[in-house]
């Protein structure tokens, strides 16, 4: 019998970039250890600098996507109001403190993993989070404290 891991990924196919290769292999692993991948992943990334590529589902991994809000495009938004206000005035806004202090500990905090993954972790032996971004973590550990299953944090 397989046992079930339930894997906290938001950089996962089809985005690209170099945090996607490492959890898509370790998932593509796993069953030769006895483990069977359930990732949770992003939908549409909304960081402007993320690349999209073909919508490939990786073949033996099952996949669950959930949306994420635009938190960076709302802070950046105050910012830019704040900043016609503070000119106006004759001042100039340098710093995004909206960034620093709505995006804690990153932007993807806005991406609603936790309750898919607390959903999603009712059926799992272990839950696994990767980073970056940061939030994963935030997301598994709550997940940890509510279901009690182990948690592994990839750094």
């Amino acid at each position: 019998m397989q046992r079930m891991v339930l894997m906290i990924c938001y950089y996962f196919p089809p985005i690209v970039s170099s945090g996607v290769a490492r959890s898509l292999e370790f998932a593509r692993l796993l069953p030769t250890f006895g483990w069977k991948p359930l990732v949770l992943t992003v939908r549409d990334s909304k960081d402007p600098w993320i690349n999209v590529g073909r919508d490939t589902h990786p073949e033996g991994i099952c996949v669950e996507r959930t949306t994420e809000w635009n938190l960076a495009g709302f802070a950046d938004f105050l910012h830019g109001c704040c900043s016609r206000v503070a000119r106006f005035l004759g001042k100039d806004l340098t710093h995004n403190l909206f960034r620093e202090y709505l995006c804690i500990p990153d932007s993807q905090i806005a991406w609603f993993s936790t309750i898919a993954a607390r959903r999603l972790a009712r059926g799992c032996d272990l839950i696994y989070a990767s980073c970056s971004p940061f939030s994963s973590s935030v997301s598994a550990a709550i997940v940890k404290r509510l279901t009690g299953l182990p948690l592994v944090v990839d750094f």
